[in-house]
């Protein structure tokens, strides 16, 4: 992005050299909105045939965003001090709307009573029916979400949708809404109606976001109430299993009700301007879970009917969550200034913001008797942390993501979760369609976990060839390395497309199974890459043709979207 600031005076003559703008006085002058539609006058004007009357339909049906919308999410208003900061921190704000493309927020000219005029450019994106998402595994499992989604109801910003899906155990009907500063105020809403086969999941939520870098307050609320049955992994050298060496997973369906509260309040602690800004919260999370078992036999995955009491026997997991969890919390958030534009990153269509210093959010506080907790039988600290980087050097970036929570108390009570992923982009050749070589590595080290909790490898976790939930264990890791490149047409000018090859590998496993590194799944293979480009920030779709290295399985056709390998 370029910001232009000039100060000029017509001479008409000798005479004495003009003042200097004070810069530290500078306000911020008129402020214009260039709004385009999903496709420019000149666009349409340049197409001929059916691709114009295509581009005309459109932009006729499609509704625009309204003005107001737009200006709600600057973060500066005629007359106050220009700050150039706040022009970037606009523009990002505008992409992460969602049905936004192409924008730009930059300074025109300088008046000569030092006022900075301002253009707010923006094209519109197509919003109607552009959720779907899909995850079609080789043996033909299907997990789908088909909705008509609205992600900008009559150009006043809402998003609205309906789906109807299915995710392997139960079929489901959805209603969500979101609504971005209702009532023009900075409040945001959510709302999700999940109606399921077997059962529900209800939630809603009020949130104060953080909009500017130096905005002093924000905070969340939400409330959530949830049945339905969950898949609870079990190992195959525990008591279910029957083999310690099998790799196939191996679950139970108990069905499980959760109910609860989160709400934190947050108040910026640096100062205004300074590189690192540091703010620091209060919350409190209070959660009810309660599985509503049947007997103690229950069908396995692999067609056999086991007795699972133990599984509520003290130091189970089952038994330790079961109940009420009080949890008030300490949390600390960091987070740099620094971020980059850019393209064919975790997307392959619209521009991405990539944030350039580390940034984590820690979580920690006591659960304890004595504070209404009932799962569990000991004083429990619990921690709760992220940890986020990206890097850039030259033309490539490098990602470093770090995701935990653990529970310290006695040891029946104890567990935790560590998940470390490591990725690179590093584009090769020309400087326009460039080659990209992606890498990934991920483990995750856990103990003590509930069923419904354990790390999963599959299909939607990164290998083609395995079911949708084809490993699950306390450990997990996986790699991926692939070669991709773009495309040099796009069909209609609405898709961007490109091929990738590709490598990868990983296995899953509990403690007492028999199995390591040495029984790791390997596949290659090669695949199509797509991006739309008039739709807001939708994900990668890919379609793989990929093939098990062992030799257990021939070709596979795979159908994913999103994540990263």
């Amino acid at each position: 992005m370029t910001l232009c600031l000039a100060a000029t005076a017509a001479l008409a003559g000798p005479g004495p050299e003009p003042a200097p703008v004070d810069t530290t006085s500078l306000r911020v002058g008129e402020i214009t909105l260039e709004l385009d539609g999903i496709f420019t006058p000149d666009e349409v004007a340049e197409a001929s045939g059916p691709n114009r009357f295509l581009r005309r339909a459109m932009n006729t049906v499609h509704w625009n965003t309204r003005p107001w919308v737009i200006s709600k999410e600057l973060l500066f208003r005629t007359g106050q001090p220009y700050r150039p900061a706040l022009l970037a921190e606009s523009e990002r704000n505008l992409r992460g709307l969602g049905f936004l493309t192409d924008i730009e927020v930059v300074a025109t000219d300088t008046t000569a009573d030092g006022r900075v005029n301002v253009r707010v450019r923006t094209r519109e994106t197509w919003t109607l029916g552009a959720e779907f998402s899909f995850a079609l595994a080789g043996d033909g499992a299907v997990r789908w979400d088909a909705s008509l989604a609205e992600q900008n109801f009559l150009g006043y910003g809402l998003e609205v949708l309906g789906a109807l899906g299915d995710d392997l155990d139960a079929s489901y009907g959805r209603i969500y809404l979101k609504l971005n500063r209702v009532l023009q105020t900075p409040l945001s809403v959510r709302l999700n109606v999940d109606e399921r086969s077997d059962g529900f999941d209800r939630w809603v939520q009020f949130a104060l976001p953080v909009r500017a870098d130096d905005q002093r307050w924000s905070a969340n609320a939400m409330v959530w109430d949830q049945e339905y049955r969950v898949r609870w992994y079990l190992s195959n050298g525990g008591p279910a299993g029957i083999d310690p060496r099998r790799e196939t997973r191996l679950y139970a369906l108990l069905p499980r009700r959760r109910t609860g509260m989160d709400l934190t309040v947050t108040r910026r602690v640096s100062d205004d301007g300074d590189a690192r800004i540091w703010r620091l919260g209060l919350g409190l999370r209070i959660s009810q879970l309660d599985y509503m078992l049947a007997g103690n036999t229950y069908l396995l995955s692999d067609g056999r009917i086991r007795d699972l009491s133990y599984l509520g026997t003290p130091g189970e997991t089952l038994a330790r969550d079961t109940g009420t969890e009080v949890w008030p919390y300490l949390s600390v958030v960091s987070v740099g200034r620094r971020w980059v534009k850019t393209r064919y990153l975790l997307r392959y269509g619209n521009d991405e913001d990539v944030p350039l210093d580390p940034s984590f959010v820690l979580l920690v506080g006591p659960a304890a008797p004595a504070l209404g907790s009932t799962a569990g039988r000991s004083l429990r600290a619990i921690v709760e942390g992220e940890f986020r980087n990206w890097s850039q050097v030259g033309r490539s970036f490098f990602m470093q993501r770090l995701d935990g929570r653990a529970v310290i108390g006695d040891r029946n009570d104890r567990y935790h979760r560590l998940d470390a992923v490591l990725g690179s982009h590093v584009r090769l050749g020309p400087q326009v369609r460039p080659f990209t070589l992606k890498a990934y590595l991920e483990g995750v080290h856990s103990e003590g976990l509930a069923g419904d909790q354990v790390p999963v490898l599959g299909l939607d976790r990164g290998l083609r060839t395995l079911n949708l939930d084809g490993m699950a264990g306390e450990k997990l890791v996986r790699w991926s390395v692939e070669l991709g490149r773009g495309l040099g047409w796009s069909p209609l000018d609405l898709v961007r497309m490109g091929w990738g090859v590709f490598y990868g590998g990983g296995m899953a496993r509990w403690a007492d199974e028999d199995r390591g590194l040495a029984d790791a799944r390997h596949e290659v293979g090669v695949g199509l890459r797509l991006g739309f480009t008039r739709a807001g920030n939708s994900p990668v779709a890919r379609i793989d043709l990929a093939r098990d290295l062992s030799g257990a399985n021939g070709w596979v056709l795979t159908t994913v979207t999103g994540g990263f390998f």
